[in-house]
């Protein structure tokens, strides 16, 4: 969310006072015991807050494993191949292939805005579209 540049010109028009990314949304309003923190970063910037997770490797950056488990299984088992961090990894990028390929490459949509998170002209991005949602 820090480096999205439709953030900051809806927090200079003064449109709203608090943002947060739908992945910190999901987590704090579905979370009700879960296995592992999650790590989130609170900031307050006059009369704005932002809440989002931190840039680091974060357990919102994967898809979940074990969420339900009754062992508490530990995350940072990095030699096992069916660890947990290693099997969070493996079905985000599973999930994003996916997603990938499921698309059709001859039909999109041109949105006016530019993909906030694109680094480079040539990069390879999935196709997506971002929506922000203002409430009162």
């Amino acid at each position: 969310m820090n480096a999205d540049e439709n953030i900051a010109e809806i927090a200079q028009a003064g449109k709203a006072n608090v943002f947060m990314s739908d992945k910190v949304a999901a987590a704090i309003m579905t979370a009700t015991k879960p296995n592992w923190s999650w790590d989130v970063k609170i900031q307050k910037v006059g009369k704005f807050i932002f809440i989002d997770k931190r840039e680091e490797e974060n357990i919102l950056d994967f898809q979940t494993v074990y969420e339900t488990s009754q062992t508490n299984m530990p995350i940072d088992e990095q030699d096992k191949i069916d660890g947990v961090r290693q099997l969070m990894r493996e079905s985000a990028k599973i999930n994003n292939n996916w997603m990938y390929y499921c698309q059709k490459k001859d039909k999109f949509e041109e949105k006016e805005l530019e993909d906030p998170f694109m680094e480079e002209e040539d990069q390879v991005c999935l196709r997506q579209g971002y929506l922000y949602k203002l409430w009162q």
